[in-house]
């Protein structure tokens, strides 16, 4: 995505995993020629190291356009997003805001925890379900009696166990379960078991969550034909 603005040309990049090796080579590009960078802690560690750029700590739209802003002279900024930038991702409300400033703004899409546990398990994830239960309220009850297989990002108040153990309570507890923790870094693990296993397990905060209901209810639609 390219915007033409007046400002300094803004590249938005999805780093994909933990461990940064799933940033793309356009990613890569567009930080080694980057005058200032911006993003979370973990995330400026993928700076090349012989890059001259500029690196501070930013997250909300607000302190990313009052960096950019401080440092007028930086013609080329990146702006560093953990996972992909269209799913979930603050990439939605900082782009507005980068283009009311009049930035040029470039997306550069990374690897999402989505792809990931669906490459780990070997399956297309084109039909599902796809749900944030971080930061945000979500049932997975109704979701999961609904559709036959339901992503879920977890985190803050909706841990995995959390999940699963509303679910199991639900009678859903000889569903699959299918949990990606610490995806793509050195400490990743892939649990395959039934819902009811996994809300006896304790799992990461940095995890997301795949059950499988091969019976989802259908709803017959109201009205004449």
């Amino acid at each position: 995505m390219d915007q033409i603005g007046t400002g300094p040309e803004v590249t938005v990049i999805g780093t994909g995993l933990a461990d940064g090796g799933t940033l793309t080579v356009a990613g890569r590009e567009a930080l080694a020629g980057a005058d200032l960078v911006i993003g979370a802690s973990r995330l400026l560690e993928l700076v090349p190291p012989e890059s001259r750029a500029q690196c501070y700590r930013g997250f909300t739209p607000g302190d990313i356009m009052l960096l950019i802003n401080e440092h007028p002279r930086a013609r080329r900024v990146c702006v560093l997003m953990s996972g992909d930038t269209g799913f979930y991702s603050g990439t939605t409300k900082l782009v507005p805001a980068l283009e009311a400033h009049g930035c040029q703004v470039r997306i550069i899409p990374g690897i999402s925890s989505i792809q990931a546990l669906a490459a780990r398990l070997g399956r297309p994830w084109q039909d599902w379900k796809l749900v944030s239960a971080h930061g945000r309220g979500c049932d997975p009850v109704p979701l999961v009696r609904d559709n036959r297989e339901t992503f879920f990002l977890t985190g803050g108040e909706k841990p995995v166990s959390v999940l699963v153990t509303s679910l199991a309570e639900a009678g859903f507890g000889a569903l699959e379960a299918c949990v990606g923790e610490k995806l793509g870094s050195p400490e990743e693990r892939v649990f395959i078991g039934s819902v009811a296993e996994a809300a006896r397990q304790s799992f990461d905060s940095l995890a997301v969550l795949l059950v499988t209901n091969p019976e989802p209810r259908t709803l017959a639609s109201a009205g004449l034909p």
